[in-house]
């Protein structure tokens, strides 16, 4: 995963770093934070489940203020 698409899939979650590296078993955002700024590669198996949980989230937004 590249950089850009990993600060891509990072915005489309909305979480904090704190909180997604920790979904990623980091103990911190540094690991990410190394990903994100393309000095450290981010294994495929997590690459594979932040992609995966981007599409989930993508077709399946959480609610809103304005919604019924």
């Amino acid at each position: 995963m590249t950089p850009e698409r990993l600060r891509q899939i990072i915005a489309t979650i909305g979480r904090s770093r704190g909180n997604l590296a920790r979904l990623l078993g980091y103990a911190s955002e540094a690991s990410l934070r190394q990903a994100e700024r393309g000095r450290a590669r981010l294994p495929d198996d997590k690459a594979s489940w932040l992609e995966r949980y981007a599409a989930w989230l993508k077709n399946n937004p959480p609610p809103t203020k304005n919604s019924p």
